[in-house]
Order: C-alpha cells, then sequence, then structure tokens
C-alpha cells in the first residue's frame, strides 16, 4: 500500500498492482515441521514485504531463537483488518525464549493494527508459556512498544496477552509494554493508540510494568484494556517506579491486576502501583496532570509499594479528572511505605478534584491497609 502523504495531508490508499501478498500459517523454526522461516526477524520482514489477504498466524515451534536480529518491527499492513489479523502463538507444548539486546525494544509495533501476540501454548489457554527479555541497560528501552507513526498512523486494535516480559532491571529499562510515541520515555505521547489490550503478562525488571500514553487532553487514547497482569515482584524481579501508568486517556480500564512489588530508592521520582495522569504528586497538588476521564479501576491488588529516598508513594493515584465520571472499587492497597520530606508523602489512594459538577470520582469499598514507618507528616 501507499503511505505517502499528499500535498493536503491526506494518505493515498491501496494495493499496489502486483503486491506479493500473505495468507495464512507459516511455521517459524522448528526441527519437527519443516519451518517457512528460520526466525522471527525472517517472517516479520515477509509480512512487512506482502499485502495480507486473509488472517495470518506465525506458529513458534522451538523453544530457543537465540539468531533474531532486534528489534523486531512490525510495521502498518494495508491489508490487516478484523478480519485479517496477525497472530504470533506458540505451537502446542512449545515454551519459546526471545533474549536480546535493544536500545530501544525487542519487538515494536509500528502504527501496526490488528495484531495479536500471545504467549499460551494451548488453544485459547491462559498459560504463560512465551518469553520476551530485553538485557540492553538503557534507560529509554522497553521490551514491546507499540508506537504511533506521527499523527495519522497510530498502533490500533493490538491484543499482547500470556507473555512473560523481563526487562533488564528496575533501574534501566523504562517500559515492560507500552504504547506511545516512536520516543520511548515518559513524556512519550502517542496520538490515537485506541483499542489495545494488555492481558495476563507477568511483567518484571522495569521502572514501569504497562505504560501507555495519549497526544493531549484534546487527543486522548480510547479504549485501552489493561487486565489479569501479575506486575513486579521481590528481589530483582521488582518495578521501580509503578505497576502501570496511563495518561490521557477516555475510557480505560485498568481490572484485577496484581501488582505486587514496586520499590524505589530514586531521589527523583516518586512510586506508584497503579498511577493515573500524572506521576509526580505532592500533598496539594499532582507535578503534571495528563488527565484521564471515564476511567475503571476494580478487583487489584496492590502491595507492597515503597520508596525510601524521601519521595512520595502511592498504591492508586489519579489526577484531577477535566470531565466523565470514573470508579475505583473493590481493591485491595496494602503496604505502601515512604520517607518523604516535606511536601511529600504516603497515601494509599489518592485522587484530585475538579471541583465541578462535570467530573465525578465514585471511591467505593476498597480495602486498605496502612503500616510501618513513613513521614511524620502522614
Amino acid at each position: 500500500p501507499s503511505s505517502a502523504v499528499t500535498a493536503l495531508g491526506f494518505f493515498a490508499v491501496g494495493t499496489l498492482t502486483g503486491s506479493t501478498t500473505i495468507c495464512g500459517n507459516y511455521n517459524v523454526f522448528g526441527t519437527a515441521i519443516p519451518p517457512d522461516f528460520t526466525t522471527l526477524t525472517a517472517a516479520v520482514t515477509a509480512l512487512n514485504s506482502r499485502i495480507m489477504t486473509c488472517a495470518v498466524s506465525f506458529t513458534l515451534l522451538d523453544s530457543l531463537y537465540p539468531i533474531e536480529t532486534y528489534p523486531i518491527i512490525i510495521q502498518p499492513n494495508g491489508g490487516a483488518s478484523a478480519t485479517n489479523t496477525l497472530t504470533i502463538k506458540p505451537g502446542p507444548g512449545i515454551n519459546p525464549s526471545f533474549t536480546g539486546s535493544a536500545a530501544t525494544a525487542l519487538l515494536i509495533l509500528n502504527g501496526a493494527d490488528w495484531v495479536t501476540i500471545d504467549g499460551a501454548n494451548t488453544v485459547g489457554g491462559t498459560t504463560r508459556n512465551t518469553t520476551f527479555a530485553n538485557t540492553n541497560v538503557s534507560t529509554t528501552s522497553a521490551v514491546i512498544w507499540g508506537q504511533s507513526i506521527g499523527t495519522n498512523d497510530p498502533a490500533t486494535n493490538n491484543t499482547l496477552k500470556n507473555l512473560n516480559v523481563v526487562g533488564n532491571a528496575s533501574t534501566t529499562t523504562l517500559v515492560g509494554i507500552g504504547f506511545g510515541s516512536s520516543t520511548i520515555g515518559t513524556a512519550s505521547v502517542g496520538s490515537r493508540n485506541n483499542n489495545n489490550r494488555v492481558q495476563n503478562n507477568a511483567i518484571t525488571a522495569a521502572q514501569f510494568g504497562v505504560f501507555s500514553q495519549g497526544a493531549s487532553s484534546l487527543i486522548k487514547n480510547t479504549g485501552t484494556v489493561i487486565t489479569g497482569n501479575t506486575l513486579g515482584g521481590a528481589g530483582a524481579l521488582a518495578l521501580g517506579r509503578a505497576g502501570i501508568y496511563v495518561g490521557f486517556d477516555d475510557g480505560l480500564q485498568v481490572t484485577n491486576n496484581t501488582v505486587n512489588g514496586v520499590t524505589s530508592s530514586l531521589t527523583s521520582a516518586d512510586t506508584f502501583g497503579i498511577a493515573l495522569g500524572s506521576i509526580t504528586i505532592g500533598n496539594t497538588s499532582f507535578g503534571t496532570n495528563n488527565d484521564v476521564a471515564n476511567v475503571v479501576v476494580t478487583g487489584n491488588i496492590i502491595g507492597p509499594v515503597s520508596q525510601t529516598n524521601t519521595y512520595s508513594a502511592a498504591g492508586i493515584s489519579m489526577a484531577t479528572n477535566n470531565y466523565g465520571t470514573s470508579l475505583i472499587a473493590n481493591n485491595s492497597v496494602w503496604g505502601v511505605l515512604c520517607d518523604g520530606t516535606s511536601g511529600d508523602f504516603c497515601a494509599s489512594i489518592f485522587v484530585g478534584n475538579a471541583g465541578t459538577a462535570y467530573a465525578t470520582t465514585l471511591i467505593y469499598y476498597n480495602s486498605v491497609s496502612m503500616a510501618g514507618n513513613r513521614d511524620a507528616g502522614v
């Protein structure tokens, strides 16, 4: 397809005469069954040069993929649709592992749509049988990253599920799974990366487990679902900044996640279980307000969360909403600790208030346990 922007700023979309097509299932590596491709890199390269005419699946048939070239970048495909999807998934009984070093991300969805990466090795399964591990020490890297291309081509309708996602450390790799712009950072703002789902993944050894941010208050992402993930852990498995951070989003659902260990001794950053709209808080305000709206945060188990070097920590934090009705209910928050100096503090649930009838936040039936040392102001 042609995706060149004309002088008027429009896309010319179509299929070039004689374009090579791709359709059906393809085996990637493996010895029992002759492979169609020997690496996932080769499979994706072929996909990027062809037009999808039906659903495409890449079936992973080996446990180790040691000769990949990272990052593996899935490009937009003119044939992709709700029926012409791409699925990357292990074969029955296979436990694939992709380990490598990329200063950006191991796997990038570069404006790609309708991609499902499913780590379960059974049909319809929920086991986490596939691992992606980025060993790079860059603090602006991710393991899996979805990005919009400028303002015209977002990454939409993608599902990342049943994966083990491992960064280098809680102080290096910035994001386990994230969506933003082509720049990986806390200020990364993607444009209309809508209808993306992060489900039932185990994410460890990164600063942020899951990250997603829209373009602005007026151009929010929509349809984002983050559900059933296990984020962080003890020791080297811990996360350093937050289990989940989302900014500039309307209709976000954060449900049934377990944030099991976020800890930091940084002298320049607050720490969160779930942070919405801001990753900086003080006892009277938010450092930024990348506002979210119509959020549902339910059924999450969060703790412990700790900041040991004079900054703030919160189990659930939501910056001031400008409109809509948001719900924070049936969550469990425990073990939030910090030694914040004046202006910093610890909170189980911390929510901004617009002071208008146009923005309502409902906080119901949450369980909170706060115990242990924290700053004298709390």
